[in-house]
């Protein structure tokens, strides 16, 4: 379906998506605007996770913070057992501030800082994709300066 699952349609004629008309919230909030409906948002993560998991019983999905990082969509994901992928300390702070547990979340990017490093690890972050042996040999000094040894 390319409309959320709640769109309708009142007896003007106008969109309603959650129960809310679209031109109220254009008014209220201007354009352009992104509705994201959360019935939606959680209907389509249920259906994702079922069907891996159905295929594939060990199975992970993660969310893109990417895509976008608002805490409150990062927050709907999390209740629905999505895990969340984060390439910078931003995306990782949306995700704690949302609070996806950290063992859930995966750190990709091929350019992390030193600070982003240190950020991941002091967050115990479950997964840090490294891309090169300068990255490996970052992430190692960094995990013996926080727990002597490397986790």
């Amino acid at each position: 379906m390319l409309w959320p699952e709640t769109t309708t349609r009142d007896t003007d004629g106008v969109m309603v998506i959650g129960g809310v008309r679209v031109d109220t919230l254009a008014a209220d909030y201007g354009t352009p605007l992104y509705i994201y409906d959360e019935q939606t948002l959680r209907e389509r993560a249920s259906r994702v996770c079922n069907a891996f998991r159905a295929a594939y019983a060990d199975s992970r999905v993660v969310y893109a913070a990417k895509a976008f990082g608002s805490p409150a969509v990062i927050q709907i994901f999390r209740d629905e057992g999505i895990g969340l992928d984060v390439v910078s300390a931003g995306e990782l702070r949306a995700g704690l501030i949302a609070g996806m547990p950290t063992e859930l979340m995966t750190f990709h990017g091929n350019n992390k800082s030193r600070e982003e490093l240190d950020m991941a690890v002091q967050a115990n972050v479950g997964r840090i994709i490294v891309y090169n042996e300068n990255e490996i040999r970052r992430l190692d000094e960094i995990a013996r300066a926080h727990s002597g040894t490397p986790k």
